[in-house]
């Protein structure tokens, strides 16, 4: 043999010899089932050769699987992640709503409450204003049915102090 045939017998023989550990190297991946390698198209397919039809068709179907699962899981995070963003959105503006409400109740129960001191120190007034009078005005006898004039007007007062009272109360309870 010639120099130059030994060498192209080498190169042929290393070329060989090549393949065939990346084939094996390709087989160990394959059979030890290495995450990074397991659904790769190029590993899929020279699985086959080394897997029966059914072993291939079921890893196969386990990859289009985990790639399914990792689709629906994305999926589903970013819609949760948007019903979150919403919910928070929602809260924001019940509170700042709330907080609205509760500035505006509060204005008015002050206005309310104001007007009532204020009706207070009218009818107190009124009161004495009343007193004076009744120097000049004798209530009638407490035996008969009829009340004198200072009866009717404390009477009146007091009505118009218990309604006050009331919608005081009733304000301050909402």
């Amino acid at each position: 043999m010639s120099d130059t045939s030994d060498r192209n017998f080498v190169l042929i023989m290393f070329i060989i010899v090549y393949a065939y550990m990346l084939n094996i190297q390709t087989s160990i991946r394959v059979t030890n089932d290495w995450n990074n390698t397991m659904c790769n198209p190029l590993n899929l397919f020279t699985s086959s050769f080394y897997q029966s039809e059914k072993e291939s068709y079921d890893k196969f179907g386990k990859c289009i699987k985990q790639f399914s699962k990792g689709v629906a899981k994305d999926e589903l995070s970013s819609l949760a992640n948007e019903q979150n963003d919403k919910f928070k959105e929602v809260s924001t503006l019940a509170t700042n709503n709330m907080v609205n409400i509760n500035k505006t109740l509060e204005k008015s129960t002050k206005l309310l409450d104001d007007n009532y001191t204020s009706t207070n120190q009218k009818i107190d007034n009124t009161d004495r204003s009343v007193r004076v009078l009744t120097e000049y005005i004798v209530p009638t006898d407490p035996d008969k049915k009829d009340t004198g004039l200072f009866d009717k007007i404390n009477n009146f007062k007091q009505d118009v102090k218990d309604i006050f009272l009331n919608i005081k109360n009733y304000v301050n309870r909402n």
